[in-house]
């Protein structure tokens, strides 16, 4: 029996918020948003005219892209949102099952183990990721890769709209300084603008794609 597609996002979503609760996965989850976090500060870096030093992510599910030039209000204000543009790409996979985009994904992180990772746990994290996805397209029929891909899609989303809350109960506030001191807005500000656009990326990829279902 064929899903429809509401039916698949509500198994996706109990999934992962049921996968989350479990301790020996819930950081693998949470490196998948982080990954794609860095790296898209890390592409912006390059489409802004900078150079990526080093990616690294480490294994309480945080991480840091460290570059030279490019604009930095752009750099510190795409993380959060390269994050949740991820997620809604990773619906759209869901919904088309394109592999030849799944290929793309594929090479982007392989290009981010060969020249912008050096230290062994960032590489095992990465390589993790890359296996996931790898096996995924390779391996996985057209029904379980749809779902696999919206699982997560919905991860990264819900775990783009947590990140930013935790920015609120530490000391240093991350990208939300940066951008504070480049544009005088209050930290707080830029933490629920990402916060506000977690939750739309979610509420996007629930009712703007299965909504029809």
């Amino acid at each position: 029996m064929q899903l429809t597609r509401r039916t698949l996002f509500f198994i996706a979503l109990v999934s992962v918020l049921l996968l989350q609760q479990i301790p020996w996965l819930m950081l693998p989850l949470k490196w998948f948003e982080t990954y794609f976090h860095e790296v898209s500060h890390a592409l912006v870096t390059l489409l802004t005219g900078g150079s990526v030093v080093n990616i690294s992510l480490n294994i309480d599910g945080s991480g840091l892209c460290l570059s030279q030039g490019g604009s930095q209000f752009l750099i510190a204000l795409s993380g959060y949102l390269g994050a949740c543009g991820f997620a809604v790409l990773f619906a759209k996979l869901a919904l088309k099952a394109k592999q030849w985009v799944l290929h793309l994904l594929t090479v982007l992180i392989f290009l981010t183990l060969l020249f912008w990772v050096s230290d062994l746990i960032s590489v095992l994290i990465i390589g993790l990721i890359l296996a996931v996805l790898y096996f995924t397209n390779r391996y996985l029929t057209a029904p379980w890769r749809r779902f696999i891909m919206l699982a997560l899609a919905i991860n990264m989303a819900l775990n783009a709209i947590k990140s930013p809350f935790y920015l609120l109960a530490s000391n240093t506030k991350g990208d939300a300084t940066a951008l504070a001191n480049l544009t005088l807005i209050h930290e707080y500000i830029w933490i629920f603008f990402w916060i506000s656009v977690g939750l739309y990326s979610l509420y996007w990829i629930g009712r703007g794609l299965y909504a029809k279902g």
